[in-house]
């Protein structure tokens, strides 16, 4: 009876060409290439170097342009795209978007945030996360490994930097609340031809709430 069964088994199993069958049950198996699919595909090597070839490329040009920030935007997220980073689209959206809005929205429109000590903290933070991130994988793309060192600061130091980012953006979009409410810039009051208002200031208070789901989720 248990030859029977196995022999049974075996006959059943043939019948699925991604299956192969032995004395203790089946296991999948990976389909085969064809020798014409193999051959065109380049080596990982030269794809590798071709897309940081791109990549480098679209941010020196962004470097070298007289708005960085607006170029370097579409590249970060292109970053991801093409799985230069691991990281996903939908963290880099918000990420990005908070630091053009505290960028250009608060220290660029309000001077008078600029001299704020949580500038410092910002910039260090924002430095010291890009610098470890991109050195990590721009190291294991090109080597295969990256030294522990660079893979304990890669997945460690984010628990400081992080905290320390964040709070720097929230605590520069409230301080520029008073002035953004006195000087009424980028508000838009009716009447118009439009019939649309627009208040920057709730627009800043609406951005601090968000914060407070989205920050644990970026951490």
């Amino acid at each position: 009876m248990r030859i029977r069964a196995r022999v049974g088994a075996g006959r059943r199993c043939s019948t699925s060409p991604w299956t192969r069958c032995s004395g203790r049950g089946t296991r999948a198996c990976t389909p085969p290439s064809s020798g014409r699919s193999s051959s065109r595909r380049p080596p990982p090597s030269s794809r590798y170097a071709a897309r940081w070839i791109l990549l480098l490329s679209l941010d020196i040009c962004s470097v070298l342009t007289s708005e960085p920030c607006i170029l370097r935007v579409p590249c970060q997220i292109l970053h991801g795209l093409v799985g230069l980073v691991r990281s996903p689209v939908s963290a880099t959206l918000p990420q990005i978007g908070s630091r053009l809005f505290v960028t250009w929205g608060i220290l660029w429109s309000f001077p008078e945030t600029r001299t704020h000590i949580l500038v410092s903290s910002l910039v260090i933070s924002w430095s010291i996360t890009e610098i470890i991130r991109y050195s990590f994988f721009g190291t294991k793309e090109l080597f295969g490994s990256a030294p522990s060192s660079l893979l304990w600061l890669r997945y460690s130091s984010f628990l400081v930097m992080y905290p320390t980012g964040i709070s720097s953006e929230v605590g520069l979009i409230y301080i520029a609340l008073q002035f953004i409410k006195a000087s009424e810039k980028y508000c838009i009051r009716m009447p118009n031809k439009w019939n649309y208002s627009f208040d920057y200031f709730y627009a800043s208070i609406l951005v601090l709430l968000v914060y407070v789901p989205g920050s644990p989720h970026m951490y």
